[in-house]
């Protein structure tokens, strides 16, 4: 399990970048389920699981990982929302921590 935070518009994952593509969907339902409340479950888990990749590709590459090591979900999103959907399905081949 994440450590997260979450808040009504909010999901803060602290180390986001540990978490392997293959399991970031499991982790976002796990916390869906503990905290079904937030405005976050707006956003379909698609487009916060790519966001989350674009996160991951980035911290990868090793671009400001001080900012992407970790994760901000936001409802509404704070980029435009198709922006995260089409990078993050461009990138999500080549993110390779599969665990």
């Amino acid at each position: 399990m994440v450590v997260y935070t979450i808040s009504d518009t909010n999901l803060h994952i602290e180390d986001s970048h540990r978490v392997g593509k293959f399991k970031m969907m499991d982790e976002l339902r796990a916390i869906r389920a503990e905290c079904p409340d937030s405005k976050v479950w707006g956003r379909c888990l698609s487009s916060l699981y790519l966001e989350w990749t674009v996160h991951n590709f980035l911290y990868m590459l090793g671009y400001k990982r001080s900012q992407t090591g970790a994760v901000d979900l936001d409802n509404p999103c704070d980029r435009p929302e198709w922006l995260y959907v089409v990078v993050g399905v461009l990138v999500w081949p080549f993110t390779f921590k599969t665990k």
